[in-house]
């Protein structure tokens, strides 16, 4: 009788960690852009390795704090720089770009450092120093 009822105990713990394990993997998992419910089952039956692995795999998702890590197009980078809430640290990295409309949108941004924007007035395209100079 008293066996009975430490299974039954050592069950429903079981149970109730496999479920918590779960969760923090699917959590782990949609904060990374990758697919929740399928990690929330490698949390319930293999609780350690789906965690380790987690924590050691890349994210998915670009990074809102560095959008320079988004790997797409001028399009993207351009907006990056043309947008007023970018941060200095990314505006100064945009200046390093390799495509001068992206250069020329950074020099049109009014809160682009005037540091950078001596750079961008000494750029090697006529555009990109046109609007350096006038910001």
């Amino acid at each position: 009788m008293y066996s009975e009822g430490l299974s039954t105990f050592i069950i429903i713990a079981y149970i109730i960690f496999a479920i918590g394990s779960g969760s923090l993997a699917s959590n782990l998992a949609t904060d990374k852009g990758r697919d929740g419910f399928l990690w929330f089952l490698g949390g319930v039956f293999f609780p350690i390795v789906s965690h380790i692995t987690l924590v050691g795999l890349s994210s998915l998702k670009p990074s809102l704090e560095n959008p320079l890590t988004i790997k797409d197009t001028t399009d993207v980078r351009m907006n990056v720089a043309e947008d007023k809430k970018t941060t200095k640290e990314t505006l100064i990295e945009l200046a390093k770009d390799n495509d001068w409309v992206v250069r020329k949108a950074l020099a049109e941004n009014t809160n682009t450092p005037i540091e950078t924007l001596n750079e961008l007035a000494k750029d090697k395209k006529r555009r990109v120093r046109e609007a350096a100079e006038k910001t």
